[in-house]
């Protein structure tokens, strides 16, 4: 039996409206001339705390999409989320006679062109206000999630992420250079409580740890150091312990399934570099079509916004690059997400399955000279028993 549509969906769309909307304390004044990293993956911060790369994906979403946010979100900070670009569909199905779920996710996510606001900025623009402006960014992440469902309502997840970060740059000269980070993304821990039980539509709820085991004090040679200290977005890693909190409901509509989730990842204390990552909060609204016993795709609206870096780093100078500005690194992004799932029939006790996933950007509204995401890609690949 279904659920009523229509009194959620509105008042979801008017919270996601909103959220892309305000300048309240997303985003900074009008008019703010703001430098950037790149956001998360994402963005990818799932991205409580500024908006999350990662959103809810589907019934099984959150598995997934905490780890977009821990992986891939890229905002213009590090993802704790990012975001998420993880968004598994049905995780959770399938899984009523297993009890252990490993998954491989490979996500990559690119960023060229500059924007402020949501104009849209020329390289000769930005290097009227900088010596140095980023033109182009790429962000690979290869991340391994293990699930457990303690019985029917209960769920816990541990995920881990390995991200190489390069990023292009020109400067005043019509010098380029390339700056390079990889290494360990921060740890996420998540426990999910499901009231009606994993298989049944209704409510989801949350809550995650991201430990910082992420470095943020990558090095990298440029053309004026031979050992300078990275920008945020080239960082790994929050530095901070981070609360993730979130929220899903899930309806039945005839053979498919369609919901709605809330998350955030909040910030605490500051790292050993100084700074913290702004708050990030996401929101999506999703549709889950099934194409035959195995097949299934996901289609997705998901807003997404993140706050301003508290603090600073005294080793960067927000006068020489964008990307080092503290105060110009938030922003809100609209994406269409499409994914599909496929998966063998059970049996003898295990499945397996993989999953394709792509965002495109619909709408960006960035502070400051900011590169702009052009897409998010991820492919993922599962063991159950």
């Amino acid at each position: 039996m279904g659920y009523p549509a229509k009194p959620v969906a509105k008042h979801f769309l008017l919270l996601t409206l909103a959220l892309l909307l305000s300048q309240g304390p997303f985003l900074s004044p009008a008019g703010a001339w703001h430098p950037s990293p790149s956001p998360p993956f994402a963005g990818a911060d799932f991205s409580v705390g500024g908006l999350l790369s990662a959103s809810w994906r589907g019934e099984g979403g959150g598995f997934l999409i905490l780890a977009g946010l821990t992986g891939l979100a890229t905002s213009a900070q590090p993802a704790p989320s990012e975001e998420p670009m993880a968004h598994p569909m049905g995780m959770e199905m399938g899984m009523r006679r297993h009890r252990l779920m490993l998954r491989y996710r490979f996500g990559q996510m690119g960023m060229e062109g500059l924007r402020q606001g949501r104009s849209r900025r020329s390289v000769e623009e930005v290097l009227e206000s900088f010596p140095v402006t980023p033109e182009q960014m790429s962000m690979q992440a290869h991340m391994v999630e293990l699930m457990y469902m303690a019985g029917e309502r209960e769920m816990f997840m541990l995920m881990g992420s390995y991200k190489s970060l390069s990023m292009r740059h020109r400067t005043r000269m019509g010098t380029r250079f390339v700056t390079r980070s990889r290494g360990l993304g921060d740890l996420l821990l998540l426990w999910q409580h499901s009231p009606r039980g994993h298989m049944a539509p209704g409510p989801r709820y949350r809550l995650g740890i991201s430990i910082p085991t992420g470095s943020v004090s990558k090095r990298g040679r440029t053309p004026m150091n031979e050992s300078a200290k990275l920008p945020y977005a080239m960082q790994l890693g929050s530095g901070t312990w981070d609360l993730v909190l979130g929220y899903q409901r899930e309806y039945l509509q005839g053979r498919s399934r369609w919901g709605f989730g809330l998350e955030g990842v909040l910030r605490t204390g500051r790292n050993s570099s100084g700074y913290r990552l702004g708050n990030e909060l996401s929101a999506e609204l999703w549709k889950r079509y099934p194409l035959g016993r195995k097949a299934h795709l996901r289609l997705s609206l998901a807003g997404e916004g993140w706050k301003d870096i508290r603090g600073r780093d005294p080793e960067l100078n927000p006068s020489l690059v964008p990307t080092a500005g503290p105060h110009i690194q938030g922003g809100t992004r609209l994406d269409l997400g499409l994914d599909l799932s496929l998966s063998s029939r059970p049996g003898m006790g295990r499945n397996q399955g993989i999953a394709l996933g792509i965002r495109l950007p619909l709408y960006q509204n960035l502070h400051g000279p900011q590169l702009e995401r052009d897409y998010r890609l991820t492919i993922s690949g599962f063991l159950r028993w």
